[in-house]
């Protein structure tokens, strides 16, 4: 075996070499031919850059970057990835992976790779590179003129004839740089352009009527919940039940109160109407004529503002009262069995309190379950016979009307207590493992 041995003048020597050639790497990796100089592909070594993304276009014959889904930044002097295209990893330093007003998402839940995006306020150019956009009355240059300078997207401002601005239908709000739809008008679901207690949630669909296929083609602006338009369909403001402040924070004309913080009816002598969404009157409350009430409260459905005397003045006052075919029950004129109803709904009520709904075939108030028969005498309501269900009974009517619901807190099902017919009374029996209330004779009860 060979033995090799050195002096110290010699290692010091290699040292020496070895650095002088790092040196001249680092020099041909870090310096070379800068972007858009001339290059020669067939020269003795790459001409280009390489640290910076860049190699000699075959077609230009200057360096350019290599990579296509890259392009060259003036400012970074750097090739760096262009918008929508995958950061650049041509460079170790983060700022150099993407173009000046530009950013790195690393999204998984957008994109599987880190992707090159725009900052805000700024759009992307045909050359994949950032830009900044043209504020409200800026100026603007739309495809396909060049160069273009387009107006702010998050601002939902059009370029009109060189100039930002906003669609007929809106209104440039500038605490929120934003073009503002008006109720009932197209808006941007992304960037919520709706105006104060609005929302761009109503869609707009598109019918095809051959096929019978629909669509979204749209959405515009719409009161969100708890709110209602005025009645200029220009502003959207509290509802009945909504949260208020103060009283002028409700619906205007609608009576309505701010009562413990929410929009609501005076509680002991009106309910809320929500077809004609105001609230009106209960029948036996105090009322005025239409020539002497300039902010009229209507009378509850079927009732009317009468002249009444009464045993304790002698004045003449105004009350609200059932018309005629319709009798007062709980506050309410409702018909009573046999009385033509009509139908569909939306003609008068049949008195639910006694178990009766208006029978669809005949036109008249019958009891609404065949179980249940109408006793004249007595109480005047729907009563059990005899082996079936009594007591407080569910009274599941899908037709019911606001003012019912309303008295019973707007409950999905109202119960009301069914009695039995004469000459039988209301057990609890066991039945199949359960105890139920049926309706048995008096006699056998006595047993």
């Amino acid at each position: 075996m060979a033995n090799y041995s050195f002096s110290t003048s010699s290692i010091l020597g290699l040292t020496h070499v070895a650095l002088i050639f790092s040196s001249l790497v680092n020099q041909s990796t870090s310096y070379g031919i800068q972007h858009g100089e001339r290059c020669y592909r067939n020269g003795p070594r790459e001409p280009c850059d390489l640290s910076k993304g860049l190699s000699c276009s075959y077609i230009t014959g200057t360096c350019a970057c290599w990579d296509p889904k890259t392009v060259y930044d003036v400012k970074k002097d750097h090739c760096v990835g262009k918008i929508g295209e995958p950061c650049s990893s041509t460079s170790q330093n983060k700022k150099n992976h993407c173009p000046t007003n530009g950013f790195c998402l690393e999204d998984s839940n957008q994109s599987p790779l880190p992707v090159c995006k725009c900052k805000p306020k700024y759009f992307v150019t045909e050359f994949g590179t950032c830009m900044k956009s043209s504020s409200e009355g800026g100026f603007c240059r739309a495809y396909p003129d060049t160069p273009v300078q387009l107006c702010d997207p998050q601002s939902n401002l059009q370029c009109v004839s060189n100039s930002c601005q906003c669609s007929a239908e809106e209104t440039y709000i500038s605490s929120r740089s934003l073009c503002i739809a008006s109720l009932g008008s197209r808006c941007n679901p992304e960037l919520q352009n709706c105006g104060p207690n609005s929302e761009c949630a109503e869609k707009i669909w598109d019918v095809d009527f051959e096929t019978g296929s629909t669509a979204v083609k749209g959405y515009r602006c719409a009161c969100k919940p708890g709110f209602s338009l005025t009645e200029d369909n220009k502003t959207c403001v509290v509802d009945y039940q909504g949260y208020c402040n103060k009283s002028s924070d409700c619906l205007p004309g609608a009576s309505l109160q701010c009562l413990n913080g929410k929009c609501q009816c005076a509680p002991l002598s009106q309910i809320y109407d929500k077809v004609e969404k105001r609230c009106v009157n209960l029948v036996g409350m105090k009322c005025l004529p239409d020539e002497q009430d300039k902010n009229k409260i209507e009378c509850i459905k079927f009732s009317e503002c009468k002249a009444v005397e009464t045993s304790f003045s002698n004045e003449t006052e105004y009350m609200c009262s059932c018309m005629n075919g319709t009798v007062e029950t709980k506050g309410s004129c409702l018909l009573s069995y046999n009385q033509t109803c009509g139908h569909p709904s939306g003609a008068q009520m049949c008195n639910w309190h006694q178990g009766l709904a208006c029978n669809s075939e005949s036109g008249l108030c019958d009891c609404a379950d065949p179980n249940l028969t109408f006793e004249i005498g007595g109480g005047k309501s729907c009563v059990a016979r005899i082996g079936t269900s009594c007591g407080l009974l569910p009274f599941r009517m899908i037709d019911l009307e606001n003012g019912v619901r309303e008295q019973r807190q707007d409950e999905e099902t109202i119960s009301i207590y069914i009695d039995c017919v004469t000459n039988s009374t209301c057990v609890e029996t066991p039945i199949d493992g359960t105890n139920r209330q049926i309706c048995v004779p008096k006699v056998f009860n006595q047993i």
